[in-house]
């Protein structure tokens, strides 16, 4: 059979029987050495991991980054969102730790990519003007090695608590972009509560 230049082979019509027979010489083959069948799967779900990148990471990661972020730019505590659109893509990649993100924002005015730089730099938050023990200073680390940030060398800044900003340059398509890199377990969850707590006993809250 020849479909589109390529030569398939003919279909062959199968007793029940023969599948049957299939399956029990499968099983006689893992039965042989049912422990090296076991580990080569492993070694194929973990190489499946470590060596590969997949475009999904589930749980509605995409749409909290798309909704919060909103919140977290707003007003009023958070109840009156930010009135800008934004769109996300995650990936699943083999790191220990720390969450990577590449950036696309457009500003108005067009500020110099020096410009956001300095903000960046000279952003300082509730939790670093009232000293809290947790609070890394500075919170934004902006580097200007065209390599920088990494996971490896830079997720644990500032304790795990830090931000680090990297590539921030001018967008073709919107106004400027750069990758920033933040400890998903400490800044994104456990650090981020005991900050969080210190700020409401700084405050009278506890």
């Amino acid at each position: 059979m020849a479909t589109d230049g390529l030569q398939l082979v003919e279909p062959r019509g199968l007793t029940a029987g023969a599948g049957v027979a299939w399956i029990g010489k499968g099983w006689r083959l893992f039965a042989k050495a049912p422990l090296m069948w076991v580990i080569s799967v492993l070694v194929l779900f973990v190489l499946a991991i470590v060596v590969n990148i997949v475009p999904f990471i589930g749980g509605g990661e995409e749409e909290k980054i798309e909704t919060e972020t909103n919140k977290i730019l707003g007003g009023n505590g958070g109840r009156t969102p930010l009135d800008a659109v934004i769109s996300a893509q995650v990936n699943r990649v083999p790191v220990i730790d720390g969450h990577s993100m590449t950036v696309s924002v457009e500003l108005a005015p067009r500020p110099s990519p020096e410009t956001v730089i300095d903000a960046l730099r000279g952003f300082r938050g509730l939790p670093q003007d009232l000293n809290l023990p947790s609070a890394p200073n500075p919170p934004i680390v902006v580097m200007t090695a065209d390599n920088r940030p990494q996971p490896r060398l830079d997720v644990d800044l500032g304790n795990g608590m830090a931000v680090s900003v990297g590539r921030v340059r001018a967008c073709p398509v919107l106004t400027h972009k750069f990758v920033a890199l933040g400890h998903n377990t400490i800044r994104g969850a456990a650090g981020a509560s005991v900050l969080n707590a210190e700020l409401m006993h700084k405050q009278g809250q506890l």
